[in-house]
């Protein structure tokens, strides 16, 4: 015999997030705006028994990152959002089959503008596969022993109708679709319940994307979405290349205040608790609202912060040492979370990894350095050393009291 890889079944699947928005700051009047999918991933999470013989109930988690665009009569802006949802099909699985999904196509429908929050909505084009490896008998190439399911044959995205027997969803996590975005009316208003924690006051550092203590250097076209400061330091190199949308600050009354503010805010972070102790990668992880704390943090992969359908839920991380976050690595925010409520006290330096996406405000006592395409949503602010950029994205979140984005209540489709 020889060992070959059998499909055991296969199916497409297609699902839309019907309203995913991110928060801008932008001068002027807006004359266009464009969203572009830029990363998707499709993870196995778990399966269960069906009541079906030889079939298995998959749940995997499905993620897109999305970049939105918003050209003014005097700027142009740039943000972005996560969004994730679970999905789960039924697949023929007998023992000793593996189940793994694909993201085939993500696309946008047209964005808008609303309250100070760009929408969209996203369409999903999933495979989901179960496999095994099996023996063949050579040269007659007939199966060791039958296979207990027939493959089902492909299916065109979405598949109508779906077959009886594979790839139905059977949990209704999914959203439904609500067609383009430009039939969304959405309501807005404001969530008052108490957060357990509440926000980390920044101060007059709130408007920062960058602040250093002794210098900020910058490699390639970074663009900051806010200010930039210094202070008591006065050195700011590589702008030009890079781009600032607010001021540049060096060694002024205003950067000098913000580092009084910023000194605030990191004692007030690293006196919040009770803390949930946390170790090492926090990669893999889901973590709901509340404090964290730990020696030298890590994160591969991705970290979810889940608000757990509140708006005001509050995040705060505390690392005793270093923040280190790997290639590609990414913090997703879901069921309401918002940029402005997370915070990552760090007690020496923290280093973003290549092409990672992260969120919150960082604040360092020492330096910090995101590497090459790193993209931030928050704020990168150490107190007494240097903030080091190369070809970054860093936008200061909108944190209006009522924000449009945060604050979400519901969408309808005009009757």
């Amino acid at each position: 015999c020889i060992f070959v890889n059998k499909v055991f079944d296969y199916c497409f699947q297609s699902d839309t997030v019907p309203l995913v928005c991110a928060d801008f700051v932008c001068g002027g009047t807006i004359t266009s705006v464009t969203s572009t999918v830029v990363d998707v991933s499709c993870s196995f999470q778990s399966s269960t028994p069906s009541a079906s013989p030889n079939f298995v109930n998959a749940t995997f988690l499905v993620t897109a990152i999305i970049d939105f665009t918003i050209v003014t009569t005097t700027s142009i802006c740039y943000t972005f959002a996560t969004t994730s949802f679970i999905k789960t099909v039924t697949l023929c699985g007998p023992t000793g089959t593996v189940q793994f999904c694909e993201v085939v196509s993500a696309t946008t429908a047209p964005p808008f503008v609303l309250d100070g929050a760009v929408f969209t909505s996203v369409t999903f084009c999933e495979t989901f596969e179960s496999t095994a490896s099996v023996k063949l008998v050579v040269p007659s190439y007939g199966y060791c022993s039958p296979a207990p399911c027939q493959t089902l044959p492909l299916l065109s995205c979405p598949p109508s109708p779906l077959f009886a027997s594979g790839c139905q969803t059977t949990a209704a996590q999914a959203p439904a679709s609500l067609g383009s975005a430009a039939r969304f009316a959405v309501r807005v208003g404001r969530l008052r319940a108490a957060a357990a924690q509440a926000p980390v006051n920044l101060g007059t550092a709130a408007s920062f994307g960058v602040l250093a203590g002794s210098t900020v250097t910058n490699t390639g076209p970074s663009i900051i979405a806010g200010n930039l400061g210094v202070s008591p330091g006065s050195a700011v190199t590589g702008f030009p290349p890079g781009t600032v949308t607010g001021t540049i600050h060096a060694a002024d009354a205003v950067a000098a205040q913000a580092q009084i503010d910023l000194t605030t805010a990191y004692n007030d972070a690293a006196s919040r608790g009770p803390a949930t102790p946390v170790t090492g990668d926090l990669g893999g992880q889901t973590l709901v609202p509340g404090v964290y704390s730990g020696g030298a943090l890590g994160l591969t992969g991705t970290l979810t912060l889940d608000a757990q359908g509140d708006p005001n839920a509050v995040f705060i991380f505390q690392a005793a040492s270093t923040l280190i976050t790997a290639s590609a690595s990414a913090v997703v925010l879901v069921n309401g979370a918002n940029a402005c409520n997370v915070f990552w006290q760090v007690g020496s330096s923290a280093t973003l990894g290549t092409t990672s996406v992260f969120v919150g405000t960082i604040l360092a006592l020492t330096s910090i350095t995101a590497t090459t395409g790193a993209l931030v949503m928050g704020r990168l602010l150490a107190r007494n050393g240097a903030v080091t950029l190369d070809s970054n994205d860093v936008t200061v979140p909108n944190c209006p009291p009522a924000s449009s984005c945060s604050q979400l209540l519901s969408a309808t489709i005009p009757g």
